[in-house]
């Protein structure tokens, strides 16, 4: 349900905006086959990105989720026909190699935790989809707004987390039990902070500062996501991990920094 009020906030939040709008100029026009297919992608993402926390560590999650830079990276060399530097090879054999380093800690390891490499799975899929995303949403924020943006990246989750709650409901009537009122107002205050707000400054910062500088201050989510897991989840990182994270970060501020 939190995945369901964290994408139907922002599409009612943006819907009611847009009618209300003192200006009497509409900012949500109808959508092209790149913002549909972009909503849909981003639907799927975040199905996986919810199933992933469920599995994993959330330090773990975040670490893998950081590989969209560099799935950009290679996305843009592979169909942009964008230039193969030293740079951007080094950034890519980085990456690969803290995704090895990580994975390994699980299976040399007497107790393998098959949920967690599961979880660390799940994500690493979700990043590769949300890296498809962003190359279409900047593309068509060329001639849409923020507003916009936001609106239609949660537009397709709205019915395809409604229909899963649903089935999970069936399949597990006391589920339902479990519903509150403070839970739904939990829910929908993270739908309107960070499903409305966040990405409305995201989106609007992408737009008024440099790439490269936007991804050497996201690089710092990596480090404080970290930090939180270890203090408030207790979560305790093996050395393998840190020195993966740390290969897979550098790989991304190596993009940016090859992007200036």
């Amino acid at each position: 349900m939190l995945a369901f009020f964290r994408a139907l906030i922002p599409v009612l939040f943006l819907s009611i905006l847009n009618r209300i709008k003192a200006s009497g100029e509409k900012f949500i026009h109808a959508p092209n086959r790149w913002l549909i297919l972009a909503s849909l992608l981003n639907a799927v993402r975040s199905l996986l990105f919810f199933q992933a926390l469920i599995l994993t560590d959330i330090s773990k999650a975040v670490v893998m989720l950081y590989l969209w830079p560099v799935f950009v990276m290679v996305l843009n060399i592979v169909f942009k026909k964008e230039k193969a530097t030293v740079v951007k090879v080094l950034c890519i054999v980085l990456a690969f190699a803290g995704i090895v380093i990580i994975y390994l800690e699980n299976f040399l390891t007497d107790s393998l935790d098959v949920h967690d490499v599961y979880g660390m799975t799940v994500m690493m899929v979700s990043s590769f989809i949300y890296s498809l995303t962003i190359m279409i949403f900047k593309d068509q924020g060329q001639d849409r707004n923020h507003f916009e943006i936001t609106f239609y990246q949660n537009l397709a989750a709205v019915p395809l987390f409604f229909a899963g709650s649903l089935v999970r409901f069936i399949a597990v009537p006391e589920a339902l039990e479990k519903l509150s009122l403070q839970g739904a107002g939990f829910a929908s205050l993270n739908g309107l902070l960070s499903g409305v707000f966040g990405f409305l400054l995201y989106f609007r910062g992408m737009s008024r500062m440099e790439s490269s500088k936007a991804g050497q201050l996201a690089n710092l989510e990596v480090v404080f996501t970290v930090i939180a897991g270890i203090i408030l989840f207790n979560e305790k990182p093996g050395i393998s991990f840190l020195i993966g994270a740390f290969l897979i970060v550098c790989a991304a501020v190596g993009r940016s920094i090859s992007r200036k």
